[in-house]
């Protein structure tokens, strides 16, 4: 009799047991995914604002409008990020964050003239260039040099290189893109292919600026 009293209390005890070990792992489950959320959200951040010379960005609307932006960007940890775009003698600087929704996502959360505008509509076109303001990360490469995103409405690609050097060339693009406004007899929208003072152009992998 004692011994079956014995296996009854032995049973309940692990019941016990049991119940609270699930509890436990419930808890501590139901906060891991939140907590792996914001690591990766810390880590993504820390790749953006560790960038001393800024990202080459390279930008490829969606829609059916083709038209590649090259521009630099820098990240700063206050969640600010300036542009720097070869058609504007002046760097602009907006504000961006970090979110968590289906997917971690890279928002522009003000207006910059250097990139969100293609996001808006205007008179010549109603329906806005197909631009995106807020982006879904792909991937980042091992050595943290290359971040691939894509825009959530429109897909258009937006891809980060880490600018090795403080970047200079503009001046030269301005005088260049001044000279084909005026052969063209007005400012347009093109594309110029450049292949030799960008990093990575080359003739045979020209790299195109929208201007």
């Amino acid at each position: 009799m004692k011994k079956y009293i014995y296996n009854i209390v032995a049973l309940l005890f692990v019941a016990l047991g049991t119940t609270s070990c699930q509890k436990d792992d419930e808890t501590k489950f139901s906060q891991l995914p939140d907590q792996r959320v914001q690591a990766k959200m810390a880590e993504y951040k820390q790749v953006l604002t560790q960038a001393p010379f800024g990202w080459q960005m390279f930008y490829s609307l969606g829609s059916n409008i083709e038209y590649l932006s090259y521009q630099i960007a820098t990240f700063s940890a206050d969640n600010t990020v300036t542009l720097h775009s070869p058609d504007l003698s002046k760097p602009i600087t907006s504000e961006y964050k970090l979110i968590a929704k289906d997917d971690i996502e890279l928002m522009f959360s003000t207006f910059n003239e250097n990139l969100t505008i293609f996001s808006y509509p205007s008179e010549r076109v109603p329906k806005g260039y197909g631009g995106d303001i807020e982006f879904n990360f792909k991937s980042v490469n091992a050595r943290k040099n290359e971040v691939v995103l894509e825009g959530k409405k429109y897909k258009g690609k937006l891809i980060l290189r880490k600018a090795k050097e403080e970047y200079k060339d503009f001046d030269r693009l301005k005088d260049f893109v001044k000279y084909l406004a005026e052969q063209r007899g007005g400012v347009r929208y093109m594309n110029l292919a450049v292949t030799h003072g960008l990093e990575g152009a080359s003739e045979e992998k020209p790299v195109s600026i929208g201007i």
